[in-house]
């Protein structure tokens, strides 16, 4: 019989049937065996009234000997992993990791939740959308997703074709704008043009009649009395306007009105040579608005020089006259004589050059006016010889005296 304790009570009984004598017992004290550190267990010793018995520490089994302990793989033993995600075995215990993508969501890691990367990172350059665990990035209408899968790049559609434009194609950032030819309005689906009737909408800047045409319009005047200036928007009144060489005259009635694009006579002519133009100027009624340029004289006169000096002649026989106003200026009475006299400067060349008493010396009307000198100035380089042929009036001319003096 073994006990354990400090004290044991035995007592004896003996009945009618008992013939012997008595009986004796012999006892003693022993070390329990796993005090005595002979119990060869792995972990932990625990005594019994009968020996002793092994056991192991948390997460431990006893193995098949009784004795040794092995490992509880509780990621595998378990119905149910204790880990939401991933568990890791390890000696006598587990321990418990979330995914890429996740956190813990309690101090063990037993439970995971969804890391927000679009919130905490920003990874993406334009729009950044959240997935369980991940995310992916996306662009804006008219950008593409770059091969980093991250930063955006413009479309440029207007290189690629894409843009549906009639006319003309703006590449802008993220998209791209259409225009159009002058005279022409883009329409409401800003993708076509229309052309623009800038005389019904009176947007032109005729001074009369205006015709619309295809992407733009011009101007016409009313009749045979009228023309149009050089900028082709003003119909300019001329109440006598020669075509022979030799004259002309512009008049403009008093209480005309320029454009809002002002107004502009241009007038070109060339005679004979050895002649000249002469500019008279009758009327000038516009001293405030208008001016008159001479190129051959290099003159730019306003209109009121001009009536002052009351003519001007020029020494070649080309003209270029031009009378400007300003805009939307209320004009008085012009009236501008051209005439040609003879005489003027001339130059010697290599080649023969002829010059006549008259402009329009083939004319039938051409006569000779009375007391009438012409001065000539003829001018040769100074390593040249010049030489004069004159041819005086003879058989087949007009009768009629004339005198001409060649002065040195």
């Amino acid at each position: 019989l073994t006990f354990r304790g400090g004290r044991v009570n035995l007592t004896f009984t003996s009945d009618k049937t008992v013939s012997e004598s008595g009986f004796n017992i012999s006892y003693r004290a022993i070390e329990p065996e796993c005090l005595r550190n002979e119990s060869r267990c792995e972990h932990e010793c625990i005594d019994t009234i009968i020996g002793y018995r092994c056991d192991c520490h948390t997460g431990y089994e006893l193995g098949n000997d009784s004795h040794s302990c092995l490992d509880v793989d509780e990621c595998a033993a378990a119905e149910e992993s204790p880990c939401s995600q991933v568990c890791v075995n390890t000696p006598g215990s587990f321990t418990c990791k979330c995914y890429n993508g996740y956190e813990p969501l309690t101090s063990d890691a037993s439970d995971c939740i969804d890391v927000d990367e679009c919130l905490l990172l920003r990874p993406c350059d334009q729009i950044c959308n959240n997935t369980e665990g991940n995310f992916s990035c996306s662009c804006e209408t008219g950008y593409r997703l770059a091969s980093d899968g991250r930063t955006c790049q413009d479309v440029d559609e207007c290189a690629e074709g894409e843009s549906g434009c009639e006319h003309y194609c703006n590449n802008t950032q993220g998209g791209y704008i259409c225009t159009c030819e002058n005279g022409y309005v883009l329409d409401n689906d800003t993708l076509h043009c229309t052309d623009i009737n800038e005389c019904a909408d009176e947007i032109d800047d005729c001074s009369s009649s205006c015709l619309n045409e295809e992407g733009g319009y011009k101007c016409s005047c009313p009749s045979r009395r009228f023309f149009l200036s050089p900028d082709g928007t003003n119909c300019i009144y001329c109440s006598r306007f020669l075509t022979s060489s030799s004259s002309a005259q512009l008049i403009v009635p008093s209480g005309a009105r320029s454009t809002n694009r002002g107004f502009e006579f241009y007038w070109k002519r060339k005679i004979r040579t050895g002649h000249r133009w002469r500019i008279l100027f009758e009327a000038m009624d516009c001293p405030n608005n208008c001016s008159v340029f001479i190129l051959a004289k290099g003159e730019n006169l306003s209109c009121r020089d001009a009536s002052e000096k009351r003519q001007i002649s020029v020494s070649t026989n080309i003209l270029d006259f031009k009378l400007t106003a300003t805009k939307n200026s209320l004009l008085g009475a012009i009236k501008i004589k051209f005439q040609t006299v003879c005489g003027g400067y001339l130059r010697a060349m290599e080649k023969n050059r002829t010059f006549y008493s008259h402009s329009d010396l083939d004319s039938k009307a051409s006569v000779y006016l009375p007391n009438v000198t012409c001065v000539f100035v003829c001018c040769v380089l100074v390593e040249k010889i010049g030489k004069l042929h004159s041819r005086l009036p003879g058989v087949g001319e007009r009768s009629g005296r004339r005198q001409s003096k060649i002065l040195r």
